[in-house]
């Protein structure tokens, strides 16, 4: 069977983190003189919350081609083999685990260390319907009919070969590695400015940092 895929279109879908930056803030008490001291300070707890509104979202129409052959057997006979098109719309999401989002602190050194991203494709089931493709001219004498398996078969393999174009679109995968360290820089900026601290953010990869650990 041959499959092909076309019309790729993208929309970023940004979440901003402005509330999850103005509440990031950490209270400690000053058991010294007995005041309430406001300490603020990058916490990878609100890094991991900021991380997970960075989902990123594309929405794509797809055309799945698929060929459906004749059966075998007598009673199959005289049957012709078949071309169909399904056209439907999917969405692929790029987003990061935020329980492996790491973060280390050496002074006003910030370094975080994001996971790679996790990568699905999903179609939505209202585009499409068991009627709503298109299909070659069948043979009247003996038909060879496209049934709702053949059309989920064709979607399915359609979708894997989408998940495989998703996964190497380095393109993609730089946008939503961009919206990320965006979000997160916007959060450790903001509590620079209310703690008068000037952060330097070193960004590493899962790969980079055991990189780094295998060297030491």
């Amino acid at each position: 069977m041959r499959r092909y895929l076309i019309a790729f279109c993208v929309m970023l879908v940004l979440s901003g983190c402005g509330k999850q930056a103005a509440q990031g803030t950490q209270t400690a008490q000053n058991t010294k003189n007995g005041a309430a001291a406001v300490t603020n300070v990058p916490r990878i707890d609100r890094i991991k919350n900021i991380c997970r509104l960075s989902t990123l979202k594309c929405y794509y129409h797809n055309i799945a081609k698929s060929t459906k052959t004749p059966g075998t057997g007598a009673v199959h006979f005289g049957e012709k083999e078949r071309s169909f098109w399904i056209e439907y719309t999917g969405m692929a999401e790029i987003s990061y685990d935020a329980e492996k989002i790491k973060m280390s602190q050496d002074g006003n050194i910030i370094t975080i260390t994001l996971p790679h991203p996790d990568i699905s494709c999903t179609v939505d089931p209202n585009s499409w319907t068991p009627e709503s493709h298109v299909e070659s001219e069948d043979n009247i004498a003996n038909p060879n009919p496209i049934t709702m398996q053949d059309c989920t078969q064709a979607i399915n393999a359609a979708q894997t070969e989408m998940q495989a174009k998703t996964e190497n679109n380095t393109a993609l995968l730089n946008a939503a590695e961009e919206q990320a360290k965006e979000l997160i820089t916007n959060y450790i900026d903001r509590i620079g400015e209310v703690s008068g601290t000037k952060y330097t953010i070193i960004w590493q990869t899962e790969d980079n940092a055991q990189t780094s650990e295998s060297e030491k």
